[in-house]
């Protein structure tokens, strides 16, 4: 799957790999591990409460949602900061791990 969609973002597929072996970018790992944990848990957490219709239902969709916005505001500020940063220092706007909306 990494293999896959690391064609459209290269921070999947880092070629060559990093100097501790790891073939995903360092920031990706930082967002995408505990969010698989602490959301996966909290979902199935979330998904009891829906099929019990228990008090804590909407507590957890607000605390799933809340995680999910703030994993994707730094999954993304982590390829349109230096993009950014490249722009405002007046060499352009370059896209370092993707190829911005061209490769949609």
């Amino acid at each position: 799957a990494f293999n896959a969609f690391g064609k459209y973002d290269r921070r999947y597929r880092l070629n060559p790999s990093t100097s501790y072996g790891s073939s995903i970018d360092k920031a990706l790992l930082a967002v995408m591990v505990p969010a698989g944990i602490v959301d996966g848990t909290l979902c199935v957490a979330w998904l009891n409460g829906i099929l019990t219709n228990a008090w804590y239902r909407y507590p957890t969709q607000l605390v799933v949602s809340a995680l999910h916005a703030f994993g994707t505001l730094v999954y993304w500020g982590d390829e349109v900061f230096p993009a950014y940063m490249s722009w405002f220092k007046g060499r352009g706007w370059r896209w370092t791990a993707t190829d911005g909306p061209q490769s949609l």
